[in-house]
């Protein structure tokens, strides 16, 4: 109760839309969803503990069983009610989903997640993912070169990879000097070491000189001991831009180990 309290006291005096954050999102959810419960009450309360359970379940967050020893004293004292009857967890294989938070729950087997980095294979791996879908292009594309963007600081995103010649062209010097977001950041706003104020390569994204390198992370995420399966879509010309889209596919959990299996066709 403390938590909203303090809510109170701040969210009136906020811009918003804001960004809300945790660790791994869970406290936030929660914290929000209460606030709204004792603010907006009338003319008729936009959430009671039917609809707080509801609504943690659509993202993929157990307050039914996984947190409620934690919780469910305080949602009950916020709502004045017990957990209701029909309360349900959500459809998920794996309830941890959130230690690797970037992720998002589909339904059943399926998770969500834009570009991942090299240094969160260790956590894919370790909260249980066992396959990684990559939808992003790979080097080429019917034999033309077919590289997106790989994200650089303080350089736009979605320019032409490549030229009308197949060439090449975003992470030239020249190209990027003239795609700087922010002329008047310093080095340091890259990296300590860094001998300019915008990157010029994404090795933490799977970049190489060029752009995007779906073959980078195919080894990356292979050597580790995740499954992948390179599935390229959204192919448009020579100048590939950035699309960043991922499924990653999550077996069900065994009693003592992990399973793969093929999600069922209620849950695709």
């Amino acid at each position: 109760m403390i938590a909203i309290e303090r809510m109170r006291d701040v969210y009136p005096k906020i811009e918003l839309p804001a960004l809300f954050h945790c660790e791994r999102g869970v406290a936030v959810t929660m914290h929000i969803l209460l606030y709204y419960a004792t603010e907006h009450q009338k003319p008729v309360p936009q959430i009671d503990n039917q609809r707080f359970y509801q609504l943690t379940n659509k993202h993929g967050l157990d307050f039914v069983e996984l947190f409620a020893p934690w919780t469910e004293k305080t949602v009950e004292e916020v709502f004045g009610k017990p957990k209701p009857s029909l309360a349900r967890k959500p459809a998920v294989s794996v309830p941890m989903w959130f230690d690797y938070w970037q992720a998002h729950p589909v339904r059943g087997n399926w998770f969500i997640a834009g570009q991942i980095a090299s240094v969160d294979l260790p956590v894919i791996k370790a909260t249980g993912f066992l396959t990684v879908l990559n939808i992003r292009q790979g080097l080429t594309h019917k034999e033309k070169p077919a590289q997106e963007n790989a994200e650089l600081i303080n350089i736009k995103s979605d320019t032409p990879t490549f030229d009308s010649d197949g060439n090449p062209l975003r992470q030239r010097k020249e190209t990027l000097e003239n795609l700087i977001i922010d002329n008047n950041k310093k080095t340091e706003y890259v990296s300590l070491d860094s001998l300019s104020n915008y990157e010029s390569e994404n090795t933490d994204e799977f970049g190489d000189l060029i752009g995007y390198n779906e073959r980078l992370e195919r080894n990356a995420v292979t050597a580790v001991g995740i499954d992948y399966t390179h599935l390229p879509l959204l192919v448009n010309s020579s100048n590939i831009k950035h699309n960043s889209n991922y499924t990653i596919n999550q077996s069900t959990m065994a009693t003592e180990n992990i399973t793969a299996t093929i999600p069922s066709t209620n849950q695709q």
